[in-house]
């Protein structure tokens, strides 16, 4: 990326480095710190830089462009993804007075009109659990609905049933805001706890497999 700042390809995969490294790796909190800041910092700049190559096209013709600019949907969508790891670090309420939420918000939805199918329904999850996970506060985030949440992770997951990510946080998402619904958010944890992991994501979904079973092991505890 320092050869070529403009390359797309190059900062989408150096973000996702970052991301993988700063959750997969058992790096210590200080160092994941950096990484989610060095990724937000990437994933700014090069955001800002292809919008400003596109001038005032807005729409349809703003996403028709993107369209034609190689791997586009990736920048924005590992973008997304770095803001939201960012914002966790932080902590919610500092996220969304630093307008994270909205900047994850408009990222996902990006990916969402480019390829709704990209990282196996990637736009609808992202989007789906800020919805589902951030605080709803008036003339800041009142735009954050629980209901669509669910709703946004539900189409991610019925673009790829095994996929591990999308089966925790509808689970999550079901057990926090749809009570009626909890045998569901069980039968999606379970399914998720014993999946074998798929070879392209062995790491993630190891990862994903063993939050869902210490999940269902605190649900099942006697109260």
């Amino acid at each position: 990326m320092r050869e070529d700042p403009a390359s797309i390809p190059a900062r989408w995969r150096l973000i996702r480095t970052l991301y993988f490294r700063g959750t997969f790796c058992g790096a210590p909190r200080e160092q994941v710190r950096s990484f989610r800041e060095e990724a937000k910092a990437a994933s700014e700049q090069g955001v800002q830089a292809l919008e400003r190559s596109l001038g005032a096209q807005r729409g349809a013709a703003r996403v028709a462009a993107l369209r034609a600019r190689e791997e586009a949907v990736a920048l924005y969508f590992w973008s997304a993804v770095a803001w939201g790891e960012w914002a966790m670090m932080r902590g919610p309420l500092t996220a969304v007075r630093t307008g994270a939420a909205s900047r994850i918000r408009d990222l996902a939805q990006t990916v969402i009109d480019l390829d709704p199918a990209f990282e196996r329904g990637g736009g609808y999850r992202i989007l789906g659990r800020l919805h589902d996970r951030a605080p709803r506060i008036p003339l800041i985030t009142g735009w954050v609905s629980r209901a669509k949440g669910i709703e946004l992770l539900e189409r991610a997951l019925a673009a790829d049933a095994g996929n591990s990510i999308s089966q925790i946080f509808l689970a999550e998402a079901l057990e926090d805001h749809a009570p009626q619904r909890r045998a569901e958010a069980l039968r999606l944890l379970e399914a998720c706890a014993i999946a074998p992991p798929r070879p392209e994501y062995a790491v993630e979904d190891v990862h994903f497999s063993t939050m869902a079973r210490e999940r269902l092991q605190a649900l099942r505890k006697p109260r």
